[in-house]
């Protein structure tokens, strides 16, 4: 490649609140979008809104689109879907101005809460990084917002596992409620020993696995806190295997 050779790269998704407990973030400097969670109760309203704010003295151009969200061994997995309709499907943010994007339903859950992201793809003013090579890389980020259709009623039930690795704990965290739970802010301790954990969602009838490097040597129970959907403190203790 040329010195000066310049290459677009699209980064792996932003995902703003797998699990966040802010109405309103900056997703990179001069973006604010708010909010950056849309949770939609089926029984009141078949619609919701999130908006896009333009801080900078730059237009920046996004396409839209939705996708079906569900999860497996604690990866996330994203499939086409025409339960939701979005609009707009792509829009121009001028300098200063501000854009809503507006969600419509198609579908209403059954006995389990409807788990979607909604993908807004930036197309241009990206930051660029150069590598020792002198290339330089355009990022051009998609954010990845959740959007939670559950009606009232619903509620996450989470039950906890620990089964020892060598020197390490394994931490499995299983939902079979019918509502998500998310693990913002997530520390593990037991006494001298503590870890913090990246704050995730655990949507209904699945579940995820930590490792606890050295937690093997816990002599007392573990402690997880960490804030819950409704942005509660928790505090849960796991005895050991």
């Amino acid at each position: 490649m040329k010195p000066n050779l310049t290459t677009r790269l699209l980064l792996s998704v932003v995902s703003l609140a797998a699990a966040v407990t802010f109405s309103t973030v900056h997703a990179q400097a001069g973006v604010t979008i708010a909010p950056v969670v849309v949770n939609i109760d089926p029984n009141r309203t078949l619609s919701g809104q999130t908006s896009f704010n333009n801080g900078t003295n730059k237009t920046i151009d996004f396409t839209v689109n939705i996708q079906a969200w569900t999860q497996k061994d604690g990866e996330s997995i994203l499939a086409d879907t025409r339960d939701v309709l979005v609009n707009p499907n792509s829009f121009q943010l001028a300098p200063g101005s501000t854009q809503v994007i507006r969600i419509g339903l198609r579908k209403k859950p059954g006995n389990s809460e409807l788990t979607y992201r909604l993908l807004i793809a930036q197309k241009n003013q990206g930051s660029t990084v150069s590598n020792e090579q002198g290339v330089s890389l355009q990022v051009l980020p998609t954010f990845s917002i959740p959007i939670y259709v559950s009606a009232e009623g619903f509620k996450p039930a989470v039950s906890y596992s620990l089964a020892r690795d060598g020197a390490d704990l394994l931490l499995t965290a299983t939902n079979s409620g019918n509502r998500h739970q998310t693990f913002n802010n997530l520390s593990v301790s037991s006494g001298a020993l503590s870890s913090a954990v990246p704050s995730r969602a655990v949507l209904s009838g699945t579940s995820f696995s930590v490792r606890l490097p050295g937690f093997a040597a816990a002599s007392a129970p573990l402690k997880l806190m960490y804030l819950d959907y409704t942005q509660v403190q928790r505090t849960e203790t796991v005895p050991l295997p």
